[in-house]
């Protein structure tokens, strides 16, 4: 029985060192693959570092030329601004020009333009002479000279022709008006003419027919007696007024 339990004892003294150099080499195994995946793991940091380090370099070169680009735009935008101030100022420039143009010689800017511009060939200043190429210093030489000769001529008003046309037609409207009242005149005159013929001829008729009608009555009444109407102007039917006379029986009267 001894014999069997040592026998025993031994068995399970070499299974255990069996399975401790199965772990041992498991444990073995495990490190080298650890120390594989630690040095792979240190390989792929290392290329990530250096990977970070490449796109920190290209991000520092795309900050560069963004800063550049910004600082082209600012620039491109103050000419842009200051090409928007000229072009304001020119603008103004030629808003005063074309209001001074209407108010001191009633001229419109396109009308200006169209008959005095550069492209416009410069009329003679005698009879004779061809037309010259536009000059600017000649013409503003010729500029000064009608400025001094208009000067001598006093102050002109550059309204007069408008004002001219609105007092002609103003005029031919009131002649118009004049013989409207000269033809209605005229009418009215007629019309009263008739009327009046027709006054006197119903008043002359009805005059007659009463002095006949007072005549017979009279002599009705008062026989023997007489009695009539007579006409105070009987050359104006219009204006004379109406006398009668009596005479009774037997009276001189």
């Amino acid at each position: 029985q001894a014999a069997a339990r040592a026998l025993a004892r031994s068995r399970r003294r070499a299974a255990g060192a069996a399975v401790a150099s199965a772990v041992a080499d498991g444990a073995r195994l495990a490190l080298a693959r650890i120390e594989k995946s630690q040095a792979d793991a240190h390989g792929e940091r290392q290329q990530a570092e250096q990977a970070s380090h490449g796109r920190g370099g290209e991000l520092k070169a795309v900050r560069a030329r963004i800063r550049e680009l910004s600082e082209e735009l600012d620039k491109v935008v103050g000419s842009a601004h200051g090409a928007e101030m000229a072009r304001a100022t020119r603008r103004m420039q030629l808003e005063q020009i074309a209001a001074r143009a209407a108010e001191e010689f009633g001229v419109e800017a396109a009308a200006l333009i169209g008959e005095y511009g550069p492209e416009v060939a410069v009329p003679p200043a005698e009879d004779g002479q061809l037309a010259t190429a536009y000059d600017r210093a000649v013409q503003e030489r010729r500029a000064q000279l009608a400025q001094r000769q208009l000067d001598q001529l006093g102050k002109v008003n550059p309204l007069a022709l408008e004002e001219f046309a609105a007092l002609e037609e103003r005029h031919a409207f009131l002649v118009a008006q004049l013989e409207d009242l000269k033809k209605t005149r005229r009418d009215l005159l007629t019309v009263i003419k008739e009327v009046d013929d027709r006054v006197q001829q119903v008043f002359g008729s009805a005059f007659e027919d009463t002095a006949r009608e007072f005549e017979r009555i009279f002599g009705l009444l008062f026989p023997g007696g007489e009695g009539r109407l007579l006409l105070t102007e009987p050359d104006d039917m219009l204006a004379t007024g109406i006398d009668f006379e009596a005479r009774p029986p037997g009276k001189k009267v």
